[in-house]
């Protein structure tokens, strides 16, 4: 099969979204052997069906022409001549920035900011917050399904020089205090939300909330006496956008 036909871009589409031909199949509604014939490039795909890859995002001029990249650049994601460098941040206990490259912006997941998190005092998120701004992440990043994540941007300057203000930070959803010992967490405290370095105390019951920021003091909660601690989850991953 040449490398310029419609159905090897078909093919690579279905590797791309890591199915199998059959479930490709049923996925968009059509028989194995309609498919099978796309692929061969004995029948020009339906309508109907290019349909339903464009709702895929599925850049359909480069499916059928070989032009543009395989996915619609939507309004609220990278343009191509922007995506050959970023900057990215994991914080791991040994922060670092590494630099990534276009390729691994094929399959990435779109983040709503969910709301603001406090760098300082524990602010209150309110019930009706709409997010103002939507992150492209390359899925690559997440050990985990998407739905485990939540994206906030920092307010506040208690975490600097490793977070700083208005750094995107990616929080994975954890109910385990143990696993928040010593992790840099999202934690809400009487309703309202803080970003803030965890240490468990079992002797005393109490939770520490440390800053980075030696300007800004350290909170003890007693963790028995505090009905409303919950702890949202663990950062996983930090973004600056410059």
């Amino acid at each position: 099969m040449a490398t310029y036909t419609v159905g090897h871009r078909l093919d690579i589409v279905i590797k791309a979204l890591n199915m199998t031909s059959k479930k490709f199949a049923d996925e968009m509604g059509i028989s194995y052997n309609s498919l099978g014939r796309y692929k061969r490039d004995e029948r020009m795909p339906d309508p109907d069906f290019l349909s339903k890859l464009a709702e895929l995002k599925i850049n359909l001029n480069w499916l059928l022409r070989g032009e543009g990249s395989m996915y619609v650049s939507l309004p609220w994601e990278i343009k191509p001549e922007h995506k050959k460098t970023k900057k990215v941040q994991f914080i791991n206990g040994k922060p670092v920035l590494t630099d990534t490259v276009e390729a691994i912006y094929n399959r990435t997941i779109i983040f709503p900011v969910s709301a603001e998190i406090s760098a300082g005092e524990p602010v209150l998120v309110p019930d009706n917050y709409e997010p103002l701004q939507q992150i492209e992440i390359p899925r690559t990043y997440l050990r985990t399904q998407a739905e485990e994540y939540l994206l906030f941007r920092v307010n506040g300057k208690s975490m600097e020089p490793n977070i700083e203000h208005n750094d995107l930070v990616l929080i994975r959803r954890c109910y385990d205090w143990r696993l928040a010992d010593n992790a840099v967490c999202a934690v809400r405290v009487d309703g309202a939300v803080t970003i803030k370095r965890v240490q468990l105390d079992p002797k005393r019951a109490q939770v520490v909330l440390h800053p980075f920021n030696l300007d800004y003091r350290v909170q003890i909660i007693d963790s028995f006496q505090n009905d409303d601690l919950f702890l949202i989850g663990t950062i996983a991953l930090q973004l600056r956008i410059y």
